[in-house]
């Protein structure tokens, strides 16, 4: 429910007028204008009621449809981590960019090229988590919520009514393993085969190398108790040092087996 509302505030009046001294209560009243656009697709519930009448642990941050408010920080929470990166990386793009005007034909810039080429595809990357994330939340038609599940790996369920269920082990960067699958659904790159289960196609290669190399891109870093950073890919197996190392090689000898 997330229709226009009506508030007004008529100057104080006293209203209990009996007491020793009479309290001056603000008189305020508020109404919808609008019934809930989306009141169709919920017809037991009241076209007037907020978030099914669960205002303390939902949220409709559109006026279209309402998450709860923990899947709406973790959403935040990784939109914001791709953003911050993005800046980062269109940063490193604009200054290789420079760096291969100025010295190419003076000397050989293959090397500059490549790492040109890897920051751009990051930077694809995060813009489609960005992108993907704002067009979930802003999804008519389905619900997506974060589940934490025990073990190492997470994976993308779903309900009967066909809520998106993204199991996830609790960490960060699983969460954005994750949210890159949610993603891919919404975008329509692999489809749910039949609500209430965890059938989703296709599946493999194609869906998994974006995800892990996003999970890569925006890993947290750590520090040993010694003071040492322990380096990017601590979160995958075999711990590759660069997203082009998370490869159909990596992927087979890692993640297959």
């Amino acid at each position: 429910m997330g229709c226009l509302k009506l508030s007004y505030y008529p100057q104080m009046r006293i209203v209990r007028g009996r007491e020793p001294e009479p309290s001056r209560e603000e008189n305020r009243a508020q109404w919808w204008l609008l019934p809930d656009p989306m009141a169709e697709n919920r017809p037991w519930e009241s076209t007037y009621s907020y978030c099914g009448n669960n205002p303390i642990n939902r949220i409709d941050p559109d006026g279209m449809t309402w998450l709860t408010t923990l899947d709406d920080e973790i959403a935040k929470q990784i939109q914001q981590a791709a953003q911050e990166q993005l800046k980062q990386t269109n940063k490193e793009i604009l200054r290789l960019e420079k760096r291969i005007g100025k010295l190419e034909g003076k000397r050989d810039v293959s090397d500059l090229k490549e790492n040109l080429y890897k920051a751009r595809y990051e930077a694809s990357l995060l813009d489609n988590l960005n992108k993907g994330i704002e067009g979930i939340r802003l999804d008519e038609t389905t619900k997506y919520t974060f589940q934490t599940i025990e073990g190492n790996s997470g994976f993308l369920s779903s309900k009967e009514d066909g809520t998106i269920v993204l199991k996830n082990t609790g960490d960060f960067e699983n969460r954005v393993h994750e949210t890159v699958h949610a993603v891919q659904y919404f975008n329509k790159e692999i489809t749910l085969v039949k609500p209430g289960g965890d059938n989703f196609y296709p599946s493999g290669l194609g869906m998994e190398l974006p995800a892990y190399r996003t999970q890569f891109i925006l890993e947290r870093p750590i520090t040993t108790p010694t003071g040492a950073t322990v380096p990017k890919g601590h979160t995958l197996p075999g711990q590759p040092k660069n997203i082009m190392e998370i490869n159909n090689q990596w992927y087979n000898k890692y993640i297959r087996r």
